[in-house]
């Protein structure tokens, strides 16, 4: 027995094509998602860290008139939101503005204006500070035409300036999406290692190998001999599991939490039933070794892209959707537990993904004990190779043709040549229930989608992690009190120091600065809910410049280019795999030799 356990050790490590796509290509696949974004932050899902947003701003008054508070206001927001570059003129703002060095112009005049290139958060946040001057304006002229008394009170109201907001955590370790790309990555490594059970296999077979004849004639039975097999394949793709890991955790950086006992025993029943796995696509069927590699390349391709090494949101996409798929694909359970373990700390979820991986390589491994005697396979050469692989190369070429259609139709925007302010996916959970709480939430719904999601710890980290909504805000049950009394806070989840983040929060203090604002001038709740209604339409003037003749946004055929490489790196995969491995053969290798 130990003596088999050695040799097999020793002949699969010496594989170097089935050790190269069991260790070295997940590693190499790890290393680009890295270059690509790993190490780029909240950037890396369309959203971006804050920063005060570079503009121009460009006087257009011959003389001193009420124009000028708009530039007193532009300069009170330098700094903090804003960073206002010097330009010479127009025609350099202009330039610069063409060439990205700012996101926007500021025009003062008698009627404020605004240019820009793009839509875009940065952009919105341009255009949320004009309306906030444009709408605190409209109220000024109400208070002063109904109130004129008290229009120092609004103004000293308005010049206490603070956030009305306290941010507050959900837990997790990170809310950066991109560490589902990670977790995949590892899922399908793990379902790799179904490509050394199918060579272990054949070597098993009189009829496809001349060491399965050998084999065919020990006293061994056939079933103990794959069981030494597995024991001796676990090992070995348990240890190259971990040195990806290792090598993701701690040289690339990339955070898989700190509960190294769980990392282990999920990367352990990864192993297991990734082995198991290509020991019943070896042992089961009347096929040659090439269309058994093919199927088990459709496989491991397949079960990761439906887990997210693809396109990272196509797990929760199929869980919104199709919750059964998760369940029995095998890499998408493998990526849940990483994210059990590496996101939020969830026991009981991560026990039934150990579970359900627990059975599922039960379940194949029965399947490869009962199949083993029924295996009739004929290796039948090249040529036989090669034209069964070119129904699964146009399989990969319609697959991932239908990935980038649906992407691209997904993702496409409308061209129009006009800004549309950015709106944002949040969640309002209002515990106020008054008119000014629902104010407040007409309002946002006015600027955002909203998005119902329950009340709950667990349902906000999922929905924040996977981008259902990037802000909630919790409205407290004395919130028209609070207003009145000049005491409002709010309470708000998001993704820290992100852009979106940001805008929303400063839509938020507008309003409720603004509220302040008028219930300090005498206006009841009531009141002053509806002239903020009234406020909100006085719209901005804002202008786009159309410079790649798309309204700024992408163009339809970008997402061709982007899919493209998938397409043509599958391919060539697929081929050159299938190659190696049929003049690998020792019996082709001898007729060339």
């Amino acid at each position: 027995m130990w003596h088999l356990i050695k040799y097999r050790f020793l002949q699969i490590t010496r594989n170097r094509p089935m050790m190269f796509w069991a260790l070295a290509f997940p590693m190499i696949l790890g290393t680009l998602f890295y270059i690509s974004f790993g190490n780029i932050g909240i950037s890396a899902t369309g959203d971006s860290d804050w920063d005060p947003v570079p503009v121009a701003v460009i006087n257009k008054l011959e003389t001193k008139s009420s124009g000028t508070f708009f530039a007193d206001f532009l300069d009170a927001m330098n700094g903090s939101v804003l960073d206002i570059q010097d330009v010479k003129n127009e025609k350099d703002a202009k330039k610069k503005l063409e060439n990205d060095e700012i996101l926007g112009i500021y025009y003062v005049k008698e009627i404020p204006s605004l240019t820009i290139t793009k839509n875009g958060v940065s952009q919105s946040i341009l255009t949320s500070l004009l309306n906030t001057y444009n709408q605190n304006a409209h109220l000024f002229k109400e208070i002063a035409r109904t109130h004129p008394e008290r229009l120092t009170d609004a103004v000293a109201s308005l010049q206490t300036n603070g956030s009305f907001i306290t941010e507050k955590s959900v837990g997790g370790k990170t809310l950066n999406p991109t560490v589902l790309y990670f977790f995949a990555l590892i899922a399908y490594a793990c379902m790799s290692g179904a490509y050394l059970s199918i060579e272990a296999v054949r070597d098993t077979q009189a009829n496809l190998s001349p060491l399965g004849a050998r084999r065919s004639i020990t006293p061994y039975r056939k079933q103990f001999l794959i069981f030494i097999d597995m024991l001796v394949l676990i090992f070995i793709h348990f240890i190259n599991v971990m040195i990806l890991t290792f090598y993701l955790n701690c040289i690339l950086d990339i955070d898989l939490g700190n509960n190294y006992l769980a990392i282990l025993a999920t990367n352990f029943m990864g192993s297991l039933i990734g082995i198991c796995l290509g020991l019943m696509i070896g042992c089961i069927g009347k096929l040659t070794f090439s269309a058994k590699i093919g199927i088990c390349t459709s496989t491991t391709l397949l079960t990761g892209f439906l887990s997210g090494l693809m396109f990272g949101n196509m797990k929760d996409v199929i869980e919104q959707n199709a919750p059964f798929l998760n369940r029995i694909n095998p890499a998408a359970v493998l990526s849940d537990a990483y994210y059990c373990i590496s996101v939020y700390n969830d026991t009981l979820r991560y026990q039934r993904c150990m579970i359900t991986l627990l059975i599922m390589s039960i379940l194949f491994l029965g399947i490869a004990f009962l199949g083993v005697r029924n295996v009739m396979t004929v290796f039948k050469g090249f040529l036989t190779i090669t034209k069964r692989n070119l129904g699964y190369v146009f399989m990969y070429i319609i697959i991932f043709l239908t990935i980038t259609i649906a992407v691209q139709k997904s993702e496409l925007t409308d061209t129009d040549k006009m800004f549309e302010q950015t709106k944002l996916d949040i969640a309002v959970i209002d515990h106020d229930k008054s008119p000014v709480s629902e104010a407040l939430t007409d309002y946002l719904a006015s600027r955002h989608n909203l998005i119902d999601i329950p009340d709950t710890k667990t349902a906000i980290q999922d929905n924040l992690f996977y981008r259902h909504v990037y802000y909630v805000l919790t409205i407290p049950k004395d919130f028209t009190q609070s207003c009145k009394s000049k005491t409002a806070s709010l309470t708000v989840t998001k993704v820290p120091g992100s852009t979106s983040g940001y805008y929303v929060d400063s839509q938020v203090n507008a309003w409720v600065q603004e509220m302040h604002m008028l219930l300090a001038s005498g206006y009841s709740a009531e009141d002053a809910t509806v002239m903020l209604k009234e406020a909100m339409t006085e719209e901005s003037h804002v202008t786009m410049l159309d410079q790649n003749g798309y309204g700024g946004n992408i163009p339809m055929h970008a997402y061709m280019y982007q899919y493209m490489p998938y397409i043509i790196l599958s391919i060539l995969c697929y081929v050159i795999i299938t190659i190696m491995m049929s003049f690998n053969n020792p019996e082709v290798r001898s007729r060339i030799l």
